[in-house]
């Protein structure tokens, strides 16, 4: 009996390549995106606000800025007020959603342009 050859399995190669991104998926997840960082605005901008309203920078700074003006008087205090800050915040954040999802599907445009080009984005996944 001779003994039989064995020969070696070749490998499993497995290609995935992305030539396409949907315009209306891409604006929906960068939605979602831009929702998640507008909360973390606003919730950021709050632990903010609180953190420096109770520390003495603020009355330091008030106080600084009362004895450079004129009449000795600083609003600083009333213009940086919780409701003031939030509004800022809430109105931030809604600037973030819009120009992140805008972002989003310009960028799903931009891709899908090169993906024309270049063929889009290749992987190759090799199971030795």
């Amino acid at each position: 009996m001779a003994p039989t050859k064995k020969t070696k399995a070749q490998p499993k190669i497995a290609r995935l390549s992305l030539t396409h991104i949907g315009f209306v998926p891409a604006v929906k997840i960068s939605f979602l995106v831009s929702v998640i960082v507008a909360v973390f605005t606003i919730v950021l901008t709050i632990i903010g606000w609180v953190y420096l309203s109770g520390s003495p920078l603020m009355k330091t700074v008030s106080n600084t800025v009362a004895s450079v003006s004129p009449d000795g008087h600083s609003p600083l205090l009333t213009q940086f007020s919780l409701g003031n800050v939030i509004l800022f915040a809430l109105v931030v954040a809604f600037l973030q959603i819009i120009v992140i999802s805008v972002l989003g599907g310009l960028l799903s445009v931009l891709y899908n342009l090169a993906a024309v080009v270049t063929g889009g984005w290749s992987l190759k996944f090799v199971n030795d």
